[in-house]
């Protein structure tokens, strides 16, 4: 098995979309770090509480930025909705920023207010589907291609970029309706599936019919989708995540609602899927799909599971919010800055900056923590920071002039001050009689051969005749 997890991202109240944007690329960071195989982001729309992920490519081809080993995948980009050509291009981007590691899942929806709001009639959304896969699967196995279809038309057409994947990425369909089952298998390709909205004994039915109509050769490959939290014992994860389940399945009830007045024939098993949720309850849940609990017992859930649905070679965990955060050292830290292996605040490192020496308290300047691109003192790089450009000896260049300036300011710093008082007397330098002397304050002048020159009243005194015997104190303004 294959393990990863699905997230929408709802916001309830007082949290901000930024927010839980930061949390989510958190996530993907934390379930890179931990070995999770893939990340699936879902495509709602209109319904804060339920989800702000409009465009679940764009914050995947984010994401592969940030995380650079784990699968990225949708579940699913909602064909009917949109323009074929521009899914197409949006895919074979991420393809690309992820170098090879997106994952595109596909699906009709089932929501009535998406169709509404992009205005677009929902009994179109079968045919609109398989359009728009089609199409899609054409442009990426063909450098030029066309097309004619009801809805949806190319003539000579080439879609740029092209995706890393070959022939392309691997493509997925959500099969929550019992037609969709045979679909997925007429054309050789894995499926999504979850007892979410089907029955366990439904699930069953449709995923041996999914494997029968396999075409000779192919392999059936199913994800399934659980809600999983894992904690110290059974009777905590019942009190830590039983709010927001009621709360998932309320919500998804209440976008349902509109099937059961409409009357739309490719959509019959939703309505019956709306009466479900409707009655659904912490303990349906939990003895039909729910992995809640210890570690122990979870895995042994997840094997009883795979059991009882046979054959299964993915699983699609869908993690809740408490069990995230796997790491003691990352509990402690705001969303924002849950980073995959960050240590605690009270183990981080201040670097060292290597852009001078304050004059005023003689400590390094600019003591903030580790800037992306900056070389630390204790780090020697060459490397350029991505807000400047040249080469490496430019950058050679730059320290040894930051170098010498605070070598300037540290030998000033040094020098002994003068009383600012004009009447205050001053004795006799030793060296009055001419002898060199050797700076005290500056390296260079240890070495007599390299005395420091004398001033126009040393030089004076030192031209006295002999038998002049010089004054036992020089007022200051003598010798200034």
């Amino acid at each position: 098995m294959r393990f990863g997890f699905f997230d929408q991202l709802p916001c309830a109240a007082g949290y901000s979309e930024r927010q839980r944007y930061q949390d989510i690329m958190a996530q993907i960071e934390l379930g890179d770090a931990l070995g999770l195989d893939t990340a699936w982001l879902g495509e709602l729309h209109f319904s804060r509480a339920f989800s702000t992920l409009a465009d679940p490519l764009m914050v995947l081809a984010a994401a592969a930025q940030r995380a650079r080993r784990i699968r990225l995948g949708t579940a699913v980009t909602l064909l009917p909705l949109h323009n074929p050509v521009k899914i197409a291009e949006q895919a074979a981007t991420a393809d690309l920023l992820s170098d090879g590691r997106l994952e595109l899942g596909v699906g009709r929806g089932t929501a009535p207010l998406h169709y509404a709001g992009y205005d677009i009639p929902q009994e179109e959304s079968r045919a609109r589907f398989e359009e728009a896969l089609d199409f899609i699967l054409e442009a990426w196995t063909h450098e030029t291609f066309s097309y004619e279809g009801k809805y949806y038309h190319a003539r000579d057409l080439t879609i740029v970029p092209r995706p890393v994947q070959v022939p392309h990425p691997p493509v997925r369909i959500a099969a929550n309706s019992p037609d969709t089952f045979p679909l997925a298998a007429r054309r050789g390709l894995p499926i999504f599936a979850t007892p979410l909205i089907n029955p366990p004994e439904k699930l069953r039915e449709g995923l041996a019919g999914y494997r029968a109509a396999m075409p000779s050769g192919a392999r059936a490959d199913a994800a399934l989708a659980f809600p999983v939290h894992v904690t110290t014992s059974r009777a905590k994860a019942r009190e830590e995540c039983e709010p927001s389940l009621l709360r998932f399945f309320r919500e998804a009830g209440e976008r349902l609602r509109p099937f059961g007045e409409a009357d739309i024939k490719t959509f019959e098993a939703f309505q019956q899927v709306l009466a479900r949720m409707q009655r659904m309850r912490f303990d349906d849940i939990d003895r039909e799909m729910g992995v809640f609990g210890d570690p122990d017992y979870c895995v042994e859930r997840v094997r009883a599971l795979r059991r009882e649905i046979h054959g299964n070679r993915n699983a699609c965990l869908r993690l809740k919010r408490p069990s995230i955060s796997m790491k003691g050292e990352n509990c402690g830290l705001p969303p924002a800055r849950r980073r995959a292996g960050a240590p605690p605040a009270s183990r981080r490192r201040r670097s060292s900056c290597w852009a001078g020496w304050s004059p005023s308290c003689g400590r390094r300047r600019d003591c903030a923590p580790r800037r992306t691109g900056r070389p630390t003192r204790r780090r020697r790089s060459n490397a350029i920071s991505p807000a400047s450009s040249g080469t490496r000896s430019t950058t050679r260049a730059r320290r040894w002039r930051r170098w010498r300036r605070a070598s300037r300011r540290r030998s000033w710093r040094r020098r002994p001050t003068r009383s600012t008082s004009a009447s205050a007397p001053r004795s006799r330098p030793a060296h009055a009689a001419g002898a060199p002397r050797a700076c005290s304050t500056s390296a260079r002048c240890r070495d007599s051969s390299r005395a420091r020159p004398r001033s126009a009243a040393e030089r004076r005194l030192a031209s006295a005749p002999p038998g002049l015997s010089a004054p036992a104190a020089v007022p200051r303004s003598a010798t200034s």
